[in-house]
């Protein structure tokens, strides 16, 4: 039984998971849930009283319900309540190593495959780096506090937020958000669902007790950094990489100098581009991937870690995100964020007709689908499920689990010639962001410069309001969606 909770945000008929059912003989249920703004605006005035004082963290409940479901209903469908492995990418990996902590969650899975997932950078919030936010989306729709919000006619904060929202001052607000950070809401340590920093809480040996698959591609951190770029961010000086990587994870001061240092351009061909790219993929994700094998094998969890090569020859469609890409660009790139997707969902036999796949491809579709078919009938990713697989070097791969003191060997994945290679590189390189999250934790915060007092704007009076025109804190561009969707919101 597969449970995929979604990836960020947006649609894709790709992920419909069917061909990957039958190939592994399983059943498959996809989980939707709120995301942004709708899944993780934190504020005091929302803390729901009902749900022992929780807040900030309605995506992660609606993904626990979707659980709950799946448990008592499945079995109608053919699938097996004690065999449900929790699997998902980006948002969705994150999702399911804090589901690994969660009060509420123990139970509701027998195994994880998080790809491309994090229990700490860029997956979760302090509550009072939260809490800035969230008063900053208030204080842009006139609800800041509840004298005003009754002052205008509502109940209270909450129905304030429900009720006026002011697409102007909104996106003033989120537009100025996303030029010191691409990440607006994520989950909180609220201190009942989260009770502690995630990665507090594994280190401490908290952990559910399942088998854990942890896959990484081998240079996530294209996509994101490349995109930054494009959007016109500068990169030509120390400076200006210390401020990209801000964008996404906390570098406190006091460690600019190592940062830089490690990943200095004259170590990556010269180049601030090539730096950032290998440090978004330590810090985002080989670190955080690292951090929770060695903190969950050292409490006795069956772990194992993989790091994803590019499949070559690509087939040099352009069409399929991840799936397919130019050949000059796999020369330059390997496997990027996301570049997983659409081969654990067997794009190359489903969309076959639309790209002309080349048979690496499919044995890494097929590997990819039966890996996580094989952890929720076993726990164990090998052998594969599969049918569709036939290469012998991927049906009789050996990938051993870690332990607490001795085979902890990475995955180095490629079609061809997958094999073991030790983790002290790893070790080594994610050192500094160890160090960086240990006083961050410490602190309480991610970063007390990341959230710096925006200006201050004039925001329109909202609709049905008789205040005078409030200035706001401005923050950053909203997606006309989720300003309407606000109105909705809890």
């Amino acid at each position: 039984m597969l449970a995929w909770p979604r990836a960020g945000s947006g649609a894709d008929d790709s992920t419909e998971g069917c061909r990957g059912a039958a190939d592994g003989n399983v059943v498959m249920v996809t989980i939707n849930y709120r995301l942004g703004i709708l899944g993780y605006l934190a504020l005091p005035e929302l803390k729901d009283n009902n749900a022992n004082g929780t807040v900030g963290n309605w995506g992660l409940l609606d993904q626990q319900l979707a659980l709950k479901w799946v448990k008592d209903n499945i079995a109608a469908f053919g699938g097996d309540p004690t065999k449900v492995v929790l699997y998902g990418e980006s948002a969705g990996a994150y999702s399911l190593l804090l589901h690994m902590v969660a009060s509420g969650s123990k139970g509701l899975f027998s195994s994880a495959v998080s790809f491309s997932g994090s229990a700490d950078a860029m997956a979760i919030d302090f509550l009072p780096d939260a809490y800035k936010k969230g008063k900053l989306v208030a204080a842009a729709l006139n609800c800041s506090t509840a004298t005003i919000a009754t002052a205008r006619g509502f109940k209270d904060v909450a129905d304030c937020l429900r009720k006026s929202a002011n697409p102007a001052a909104i996106g003033i607000i989120m537009g100025t958000l996303l030029t010191q950070t691409i990440l607006y809401t994520v989950p909180v340590v609220d201190g009942v669902l989260l009770t502690k920093h995630p990665a507090q809480l594994m280190r401490d040996g908290k952990s559910f007790n399942v088998p854990v698959t942890l896959v990484t591609n081998a240079r996530e951190g294209i996509l994101e950094i490349t995109g930054e770029l494009e959007k016109g961010v500068p990169l030509n000086s120390t400076s200006d990489f210390l401020a990209l990587m801000r964008r996404f994870v906390s570098i406190p001061k006091s460690f600019e100098a190592k940062v830089a240092t490690q990943y200095a351009k004259a170590t990556y061909g010269d180049s601030y581009y090539f730096a950032a790219i290998f440090a978004l993929t330590d810090v985002g994700y080989h670190c955080p991937a690292l951090r929770a094998a060695s903190a969950m094998a050292t409490q006795g969890l069956s772990v194992r870690l993989m790091q994803l090569q590019m499949a070559r020859p690509t087939n040099g469609c352009p069409l399929i995100l991840g799936a397919g890409r130019p050949d000059y660009l796999v020369d330059l790139w390997d496997a990027f964020h996301s570049y997983d997707v659409g081969f654990t969902f067997m794009v190359p036999y489903t969309a076959a007709a639309v790209c002309n796949f080349t048979s690496a491809e499919r044995d890494l579709a097929s590997f990819l689908s039966g890996m996580v078919s094989a952890v929720a009938a076993t726990g164990a990713p090998v052998p594969p499920r599969s049918a569709s697989l036939i290469a012998p070097q991927l049906r009789n791969l050996t990938w051993p689990a870690w332990t607490a003191l001795q085979s902890q060997q990475i995955l180095d994945f490629n079609v061809t010639t997958p094999k073991l290679i030790d983790s002290a590189d790893w070790k080594s390189k994610c050192q500094i962001w160890d160090d960086i999250l240990s006083s961050n934790i410490a602190l309480g915060t991610l970063d007390p410069d990341v959230l710096s007092p925006p200006p201050a704007v004039s925001s329109p009076k909202p609709p049905g309001s008789s205040a005078a025109s409030v200035m706001v804190s401005a923050w950053a561009l909203l997606l006309p969606a989720v300003v309407a969707a606000l109105a909705f919101l809890f």
